[in-house]
């Protein structure tokens, strides 16, 4: 992805859902469908201006998986977690819970 290069995956892969959003920066096949593997194939060869495309939302799309970004997320749920330790929460890992539950990260 980060090499702007289009994706195709099968569904049983556990990132796919996150990595691959089908038909925008490539395509998701079920596992030993060989006929949508063939298709997915052909439609970036013959297409390259499709594969550019796609190529380049995935590139865009990984910045959001980058260790920067992933440190940010990390050091927001931290700040967020000592808050809600500071507001009187005797127990860290409930207010944490309580954060994550909430959508704050």
């Amino acid at each position: 992805m980060a090499c702007s290069l289009p994706i195709i995956a099968s569904r049983v892969a556990g990132c796919t859902p996150d990595l691959v959003i089908d038909q925008w920066n490539g395509y998701v096949v079920s596992p030993g469908d060989v006929g949508s593997l063939t298709e997915a194939m052909t439609a970036l060869a013959e297409q390259p201006d499709l594969a550019i495309r796609m190529g380049k939302n995935s590139a865009n799309h990984i910045l959001s998986y980058s260790p920067e970004a992933c440190a940010q997320g990390f050091a927001l749920a931290a700040q967020k977690a000592r808050e809600a330790w500071s507001c009187g929460c005797q127990d860290p890992s409930a207010s944490t819970i309580r954060v994550m539950k909430g959508n704050n990260l």
